[in-house]
This record gives structure tokens, C-alpha cells and sequence, in this order.
């Protein structure tokens, strides 16, 4: 069935169309592909030179490459390690403590219009460390550990690591941290948010 046109008579297509007239006709230097996804290259295009150049470059490089490795052979040496005579003097395990940490975790927004910096904080998921107890007052706790904590973490001392009760209950801020001795002494101010660790 034909399709026709508002009046009933049959539409037939313009060809050729008048706009492809002008059209140059398509050049040698295309690929072409067929219907059984095979690609047909035209070898006579800009871009094949470019490749044989390029292939024949990497074999070169290939070539100097070789070379360079036989030579850089390295002989391989067992590292025998020398122990020390001294030892170490055996740490007072009734200073450590185990305490519940609530981290801070502080984000950077930039704003893309105006570039101003905001800064969110936000607390993690809470965890326990241990700590070497180096100073202890009504209103300071300072103490030692191998984690860095961000200013403003929570923590709550709650046992001693022989398991005596640490007997003070309270929640800790934590001020400002200082490395030292491949670890951080962490000093901590009195706490006004005392969440729950239980």
C-alpha cells in the first residue's frame, strides 16, 4: 500500500535531493564497514604512514630497551639482620588504659561561586584504644598512643588493661596532639557532650 498525500495522489521522493547536489562525492581515505562487523581500511590514507612510523618507532625502542636490561642484572644479597644486646626496659602495664574513641571526622566544602571554605564535622563510628597514661587531673588527661586523633575527639577511659576500674567517669575532648616516639601524646580537656558507649 502506498503512502499518499492529502489529496489522495501517491507521494513519491525527490531524488536525487537538490541540497546533495553541490555534495563532493566521498573521498578514498575513509574505512568502511560491512554488515559481518569486518572493517575495510584504505591503505593510501594520511594516517597508515603515521602507523608504520609509529610501529617501527616502538620496535626501535624495544630494541634499545633490550640491551639496557641484560646489563642492569642486579645480584641479590640476603639482609641479615644484627640484634641488638640491649633491651628494653619493660613498660608499667598499670598505666594502660583502655578508653571508647568517638572520632571526629571534619570535611572541607568549597563553595564553586564565591570559593569560601566550610567546614563540617561530623563523628564516626566509635571504637577502643589503648593509652599509657602520662598525666591525670581533675580537669586535664594527657596519655600516649601509636593513633593520631583530630582535635575534638571524644573519649571515655573506662578500665584499666589488668582489668582494674579506671574509678574516674568522665568524658575527655581531646585538645591538641604532639608526635613523639613513634607514637602521639594526645592532651585532652573536660568534655560537654558526653555521648553513650554502652
Amino acid at each position: 500500500m502506498p503512502i499518499r498525500n492529502k489529496d489522495n495522489s501517491e507521494y513519491k521522493l525527490n531524488s536525487p535531493n537538490p541540497l546533495a547536489t553541490q555534495q563532493a562525492k566521498w573521498s578514498d581515505k575513509i574505512i568502511l564497514h560491512n554488515l559481518q562487523w569486518e572493517s575495510k581500511i584504505n591503505l593510501d590514507s594520511e594516517f597508515s604512514s603515521i602507523e608504520n612510523d609509529l610501529k617501527k618507532r616502538k620496535e626501535e625502542i624495544k630494541q634499545e630497551i633490550k640491551p639496557i636490561i641484560e646489563e642492569q642484572k642486579l645480584e641479590i644479597k640476603p639482609i641479615i639482620e644484627q640484634k641488638t644486646t640491649e633491651t628494653q626496659k619493660p613498660v608499667n602495664t598499670r598505666n594502660i588504659v583502655l578508653m571508647h574513641c568517638l572520632p571526629i571526622v571534619t570535611k572541607v566544602i568549597k563553595d564553586e561561586l564565591y570559593g569560601e571554605e566550610k567546614i563540617i564535622s561530623k563523628y564516626g563510628e566509635k571504637f577502643i584504644i589503648e593509652g599509657l597514661i602520662l598525666e591525670h587531673t581533675d580537669l586535664t588527661f594527657k596519655f600516649w598512643t601509636i593513633i593520631d586523633l583530630e582535635q575534638g575527639t571524644i573519649l571515655y577511659p573506662y578500665k584499666h588493661k589488668d582489668g582494674r576500674n579506671m574509678g574516674d567517669f568522665r568524658w575527655w575532648k581531646v585538645n591538641a596532639t604532639e608526635k613523639k616516639s613513634e607514637g602521639f601524646i594526645i592532651n585532652c580537656i573536660i568534655s560537654g557532650f558526653q555521648p553513650n558507649f554502652s
